[in-house]
């Protein structure tokens, strides 16, 4: 499964079927092996004025 849907073979009525969980398992497991993170590191700053956060 995990294999499928990182590159893109899984379908959307295979989806379907499969338990929410492990779906939700490989999405998790994708965005913690991306090489950076989707809030980068050079805009780390400006993502935290625009939350009115310092």
């Amino acid at each position: 499964m995990k294999h499928k849907l990182l590159y893109g073979k899984a379908k959307c009525h295979q989806l379907a079927k499969e338990d929410i969980h492990a779906v939700c398992g490989v999405l998790k497991d994708f965005l913690r092996n991306l090489s950076e993170p989707l809030l980068t590191f050079s805009l780390h700053s400006q993502f935290l004025d625009a939350a009115g956060k310092s």
